[in-house]
């Protein structure tokens, strides 16, 4: 399959200058044409490709400065080390050449790099995977995939699996744990510990909320908060509030709870009352409705977590017949 520059053709050297410009996204749409088609060629082209590329897209920093070349061939051996699949052409030509283009990488905090944190005579591996503006997903070294929120931190060290799989989260997360029955994947949460086998589950841990949490998905985990522990089945979700110590567990629908790893607010039978009320907290503004006759219909849809208030507010306006406006930073929702 061919483009304008059939992308078989390129030495080694422009084949690596090409995939770099397009993972910092300042590849033209030529030669953005020609990728895609080589990613097209064949499935593990694609795979190879979106396992490079989850790695790139993860902030991580550093407790001293290192070398980008170095930790480029540690990258190598981590992704390595994610699969024993065959590997493809443009890894082997990225591995050779690409230490070169890590220190830009590093300028724009999009590489994978570590560092290390000093504690008497030896000196322990540690790795920080660390979200801004926007989701990122990864993969660990045993298989395991990561989704991480915005403004979230993951962290790990070097001897990962050796006995057990222990990270460490700030923020929030969606993990998928691949399934090893002789090492337990630990999440620890401050006060709170998480132990599960293999299986999908959702994690948050932000002290501005006061709460540290785990919502199951599927198999079954181990929620302990000091000499609390308690075993949640899927479709249940255990809170920590941290101030009280307590711990209760509720129910939630897995579709609404994940919804953030897809870029994606979701809500289910809700009033117009309620949704404006979740949409107030979400975007911390205000937000009066008179809503009649309607406030007794119930909404369900989803919204994209990258619209503004407004764009968001004409979107529920057309599902529920209503109009909106803005007072002195506050929105007015009635009827039309």
């Amino acid at each position: 399959m061919k483009s304008k520059t059939d992308i078989r053709t390129l030495s080694e050297k422009e084949l690596n200058a090409r995939l770099v410009r397009d993972l910092t996204e300042v590849c033209p749409a030529g030669e953005r044409e020609a990728l895609a088609a080589w990613r097209a060629a064949d499935p593990a082209h694609e795979e190879e490709y979106a396992r490079i590329r989850s790695y790139w897209n993860a902030r991580v920093t550093t407790t001293r400065s290192i070398d980008p070349e170095r930790e480029f061939r540690k990258l190598q051996r981590r992704i390595a080390a994610g699969s024993e699949s065959r590997r493809s052409g443009m890894l082997r030509l990225l591995a050779t050449r690409m230490g070169r283009y890590a220190s830009m990488a590093a300028m724009l905090a999009v590489g994978l790099f570590c560092g290390w944190a000093l504690s008497g005579p030896r000196a322990a591996e540690r790795f920080a995977f660390i979200t801004g503006s926007s989701i990122s997903s990864f993969e660990l070294p045993d298989g395991s995939r990561i989704t991480l929120d915005k403004e979230s931190r993951l962290e790990y060290d070097g001897d990962f699996g050796r006995d057990e799989r222990n990270v460490r989260l700030v923020g929030k997360g969606f993990f998928e744990v691949e399934k090893m029955p002789d090492k337990r994947f630990v999440v620890e949460m401050g006060d709170v510990q998480v132990s599960v086998l293999g299986t999908t589950f959702d994690a948050s841990n932000r002290t501005e909320e006061g709460i540290v949490s785990a919502s199951l998905v599927e198999g079954s985990v181990a929620f302990r908060a000091g000499n609390q522990n308690l075993r949640l089945t899927p479709s249940r979700r255990a809170v920590y509030h941290v101030g009280s110590g307590e711990i209760t567990v509720s129910e939630f629908d897995p579709e609404i709870t994940t919804a953030w790893k897809d870029n994606l607010f979701r809500y289910k039978s809700l009033t117009l009352e309620e949704l404006l009320e979740q949409l107030s907290a979400r975007y911390d503004v205000r937000i009066i409705t008179d809503a009649g006759d309607v406030g007794r219909t119930r909404f369900s849809g989803a919204l994209e977590t990258r619209l503004s208030v407004e764009q968001a507010l004409d979107i529920v306006s057309r599902q529920t017949g209503m109009e909106w406006s803005k007072l002195d930073n506050v929105y007015f929702v009635t009827k039309r």
